[in-house]
């Protein structure tokens, strides 16, 4: 798809009229006529986005500076628009405005991308990025005389900390005072490589990241769904080494993961297939709920499927939520307490 690099080319027209300092009033009406033609082809287009079924990512849409060119100021600021006949100048004014609001519109479709096409779209990448070669986890852990859950942890919160050094997450909104006390940096520190600098802003960084994670016990949890619009808004921002990186970071701490679950224990034998309907036939988001639950109170698992309920990734048609999971988890071992309840906590 066609980058919109009109919208540069606009910007270069008019930073080259007030560079003229023009008092020809003929120049400056074939400079309206010109602009307003421009802005007409430009609005023209957006309008095909917006109603157009192809998929859009930030990369293959907007080429131009989204967070300056969205704001009507940016490009109000011009001269053309006070040199201009009052009557002409007023309606070029218009259409610009009416060009950052389908700027703007055109952003919230890119964003609000249905999740089954995201899933399947992060779900390729991941996969692509996990065949790319032996993991570091996988080289450092064969270096180890002995795996314990505690070097476990380590390298979870290294790994994390790596990828952040990344700036994988610098284009997200800067956390509030609120959001930076949360973050225990002290603690952090204590499992990091001896000697690791870590700079001002990595503070920032790991307020950021909480937005979209938790912790399961001893498990770091990225939470995909909620971190999928980001990601969608940015993609094209990002480098390639940043998205590699978070990518096999990922890929990382699943293997993590996976090592800190014991040898034994209860499993599904086969009901991931059962539950499929229930999650909308999402097998991504059935992979996430299972890892989840893992050694999770009962009551936190019924509170996380009320908020997936809630968020429609579960399913809230006939008895689905109530007694078909409960049946599915409580056979598996995953859920120990009553159907009752369940269903006394289940809405």
């Amino acid at each position: 798809m066609a980058k919109l690099n009109q919208l540069v080319l606009l910007e270069n027209m008019l930073e080259t009229y007030d560079a003229m300092n023009l008092k020809d009033a003929n120049i400056t009406s074939f400079q309206g006529v010109c602009t307003e033609n421009l802005v007409d082809e430009i609005n023209s287009k957006l309008r095909k986005l917006l109603v157009s079924k192809t998929r859009l990512t930030a990369r293959n849409v907007l080429l131009a500076n989204y967070k300056t060119m969205t704001q009507p100021a940016y490009w109000l600021k011009s001269k053309l628009f006070k040199d201009l006949p009052q009557a002409t100048g007023k309606m070029l004014r218009e259409k610009v405005e009416q060009m950052v609001e389908l700027l703007n519109e055109l952003m919230l479709k890119i964003v609000n991308v249905d999740d089954e096409y995201a899933a399947t779209f992060f779900k390729k990448l991941r996969t692509a990025y996990g065949k790319r070669r032996i993991s570091k986890y996988e080289l450092w852990k064969a270096q180890l005389p002995e795996v314990t859950k505690e070097r476990l942890l380590e390298y979870q919160v290294q790994l994390t900390a790596d990828m952040l050094m990344m700036g994988v997450l610098q284009y997200d909104q800067m956390p509030t005072d609120g959001e930076l006390e949360k973050v225990d940096l002290e603690k952090v520190q204590q499992k990091l490589r001896y000697g690791m600098e870590v700079p001002q802003w990595f503070r920032a960084e790991c307020a950021k990241l909480r937005r979209y994670s938790h912790w399961e016990n001893e498990r770091f949890v990225i939470d995909y769904q909620k971190l999928r619009k980001y990601m969608f808004q940015h993609f094209g921002e990002l480098t390639q080494e940043q998205r590699i990186a978070l990518f096999e970071y990922d890929v990382q701490l699943t293997m993590i993961h996976k090592d800190m679950e014991p040898t034994t224990g209860p499993s599904l034998k086969g009901g991931e297939q059962s539950l499929l309907p229930i999650f909308y036939n999402n097998k991504e988001n059935v992979r996430i709920f299972l890892e989840m639950i893992k050694g999770m109170a009962p009551n936190d698992i019924t509170d996380l499927v009320n908020r997936w309920v809630k968020e429609r990734r579960i399913s809230d048609y006939g008895n689905s939520r109530k007694g078909d999971l409960w049946a599915i988890l409580y056979d598996a071992g995953l859920y120990p307490k009553s159907r009752q309840n369940w269903n006394r906590r289940v809405y």
